[in-house]
């Protein structure tokens, strides 16, 4: 989560003013559908590109553009920010990219990039347009970019096509200092395309592991799955009626919060599911009736996809529990039921990390049947 302290540090303004000055996000038609998809992998493919370099770093979804990368999430000093769009048939052109859309200005992609940096200053490291279909743009050299160009920096570019951007920019935003901004714009062409992005996806997934020497035995579906979810959570967060630093919180991924998604669902394990026949004995000769076990089976199976997604109240009961353990391995092999696991459990919680009686019953249903299967 993003302080206010760092916001009054290094932008100078507080994290109120800052959001007070964010547009809304787009949430109609196939903004809402499509891009999700496409956005939420072109943010799995960022993560890992960032994870393989060894940075620290955190991604906060469609706030201030489509996706903003941060240098650091405890005390972040550089910022740069992406808009992502997708389009099939066709290929992107200095006109495209500087075309009035909308009637609120900024209004056009190289506008509302260089609006950044009125906003964020000397911290703005980059702004990006990220997309999938080929660059069609007369280069600095003479050329034509080629369809094989991924990344084409400012200065690249042919001067007559940086004097169509600058023209732009200036009809939507006027004074502005253009040719200091002009170094901090990139244009990406992403290798994914609008099909068949989930094998992409895995596939480099599959690749970063093997670099990192930890490719063999790993479930790239269930890391794939899991990241993606986490990713379209936190785009589909809605800001309404929420103070801000929870906006941030909410729609943020750290490296340290990647690290732990990937590792959870890297693991090949039985679930609870598997073995709900013996936890229903259990849970029925500890005197909980029918009904009750089937209730707990459903917050059981909602809490593991919410933890597995990254939710807060789900993470921080599970890294309370993960702690726990870790320091208690005797008490855990000294009970032989699940529901007496349960019981112990339920007596090391200060609170309950957001949940009622019964959603929190199926949490540490599935918190101790994992238990009982790592100390085996």
């Amino acid at each position: 989560m993003l302080s206010e302290a760092f916001w009054q540090a290094a932008m100078g303004i507080d994290l109120a003013a800052l959001l007070g000055a964010a547009r809304p996000r787009e949430t109609s038609g196939s903004n809402t559908v499509n891009r999700y998809g496409f956005q939420a992998n072109i943010g799995i493919m960022k993560a890992v590109e960032l994870r393989e370099d060894g940075q620290e770093f955190s991604l906060v979804f469609d706030i201030y553009d489509d996706l903003i990368v941060l240098d650091s999430l405890s005390a972040p000093s550089e910022i740069s920010l992406y808009q992502i769009k997708s389009k099939e048939p066709g290929e992107w052109s200095i006109a495209d990219l500087c075309r009035k859309v909308g009637k609120t200005s900024p209004r056009s992609i190289v506008s509302r990039l260089f609006a950044h940096t009125a906003v964020f200053g000397s911290t703005l490291i980059e702004t990006g347009f990220i997309t999938n279909a080929p660059y069609s743009i007369s280069l600095a050299n003479g050329e034509n970019s080629a369809p094989t160009r991924h990344r084409i920096e400012a200065r690249e570019i042919h001067a007559d096509e940086l004097a169509v951007i600058s023209k732009a920019v200036l009809a939507d935003i006027d004074p502005a200092d253009v040719p200091s901004w002009l170094p901090k714009l990139v244009l990406i062409r992403t290798t994914m395309g609008v099909h068949g992005q989930e094998m992409v996806v895995k596939g480099r997934l599959v690749e970063h592991f093997e670099k990192l020497g930890v490719a063999g035995g790993l479930n790239i579906t269930g890391v794939y799955e899991t990241l993606h979810a986490a990713v379209v959570q936190r785009i589909g967060y809605s800001q309404e009626e929420t103070d801000q630093p929870e906006v941030f919180r909410r729609k943020s991924l750290s490296r340290s919060d990647i690290d732990e998604l990937i590792s959870r669902a890297a693991a090949t394990r039985r679930t609870f599911l598997a073995d709900w026949d013996i936890i229903h004995t259990d849970l029925a000769a500890a005197g909980i009736g029918t009904l009750e076990i089937i209730r707990c089976k459903t917050h059981a199976i909602a809490y593991r996809l919410s933890r597995e997604t990254g939710e807060s109240n789900a993470a921080r009961l599970a890294k309370h529990i993960r702690v726990w353990k870790e320091a208690n391995l005797a008490a855990i092999d000294g009970c032989a039921t699940i529901s007496q696991l349960i019981a112990v459990f339920k007596a090391s919680l200060s609170d309950n990390f957001g949940y009622g009686a019964r959603e929190l019953n199926g949490a540490l249903i599935v918190e101790a049947y994992e238990a009982i299967n790592e100390t085996t």
